[in-house]
């Protein structure tokens, strides 16, 4: 395993623990098999990055970014995987929100005010 996620597996191991979950509990939680979770803990596999999200987000209820930044994973080597295969890199990620924020305000900004239920009569 490389020492990327052999880093991870013992953060979600250790918070795991801290959180006093079982791994049957965390495994239901993040709808994640038992086996996997088990095999990623012990440093036997990695997990899709999809699974790892829901282990840490669903099963942990912890934030991604804060977590990632508490695993000692230099933050140039954090990458996120589209489903098409491309890898981005946390700059190109935020970069990209931006951009998203930015197309949301201007098509909220094009449908005009919206009625609330106090300005219909």
């Amino acid at each position: 395993m490389r020492a990327i996620v052999a880093r991870i597996a013992a953060r979600v191991r250790e918070e795991r623990t801290r959180q006093r979950l079982s791994l049957d509990d965390l495994a239901l939680t993040a709808r994640v098999s038992r086996s996997s979770l088990i095999r990623f803990e012990m440093g036997k596999s990695g997990l899709q990055l999809e699974t790892l999200t829901r282990l840490v987000v669903l099963g942990l209820d912890l934030e991604w970014d804060a977590f990632m930044a508490t695993t000692g994973v230099p933050r140039e080597a954090r990458r996120r995987r589209l489903a098409a295969g491309v890898t981005l890199n946390e700059q190109e990620v935020a970069r990209i929100r931006r951009r998203v924020r930015s197309i949301l305000k201007t098509l909220r900004e094009a449908e005009g005010p919206q009625e609330t239920p106090e300005s219909v009569s």
